[in-house]
């Protein structure tokens, strides 16, 4: 709890770089260079929730970012071919089975699995690549790649922002009962102690005997 708290505070210290380090960070990832992407997300949605950021900014922010990374990672794919593809990116996991799965995947549901590309876990990084591998057109992948990173920025920082919201509920009730807790700790401790010193006086007596 501490740690989240110290990041958050961290990056309400930011200020509107943020946003910036939200699109790198996403770019990052869609590139095939490992990238706390969902994490970074939520975070930016939690800190949305305090009051932090804009939750527009936050989305279009990410959005951007994992839109340019896909974007990059389709022109590398064209420009490279295959062997290149599979050559260099067997390191962050473009593996051949990984791109035969993923044709499959294209010629069953073409723009559709760009779009899901986009929003599921684990196929993210696949995607941008095999479509390009697949040929497809640059302006329907651009704009199904578009609505995808949309959809899974929004969906994950609204997320965080939900649990933004308690954490600040919960940090004005803190502050707003602390005193009652103060005296009510007090109360208790002062109990205690009556309670142990005339357990103590009680038990005198019998020790003598």
């Amino acid at each position: 709890m501490a740690s989240l708290l110290g990041q958050l505070d961290h990056i309400a210290s930011m200020g509107p770089a943020a946003y910036a380090v939200l699109a790198v960070v996403l770019l990052a990832e869609a590139v095939g260079i490992p990238s706390p992407d969902e994490a970074t997300l939520f975070l930016a949605g939690v800190a949305v929730g305090r009051g932090d950021l804009s939750w527009a900014a936050s989305v279009l922010a990410s959005a951007a970012g994992a839109w340019v990374g896909a974007l990059a990672s389709y022109t590398l794919a064209r420009r490279l071919g295959r062997p290149l593809v599979v050559h260099y990116g067997r390191r962050v996991g473009l593996t051949e089975t990984r791109l035969e799965a993923a044709d499959r995947f294209m010629r069953r549901y073409g723009l559709l699995a760009v779009f899901l590309g986009r929003v599921l876990s684990g196929v993210r990084l696949v995607v941008g690549y095999a479509s390009g591998l697949f040929g497809m057109e640059a302006g329907p992948f651009a704009a199904a790649s578009a609505a995808g990173a949309l959809a899974w920025s929004a969906a994950d920082v609204t997320a965080g922002m939900l649990v933004g919201h308690r954490l600040a509920a919960l940090g004005r009730f803190a502050r707003a009962h602390a005193l009652l807790a103060a005296l009510a700790a007090a109360v208790l401790v002062l109990a205690y102690l009556a309670l142990h010193r005339r357990g103590r006086r009680t038990a005198r007596p019998s020790g003598r005997s």
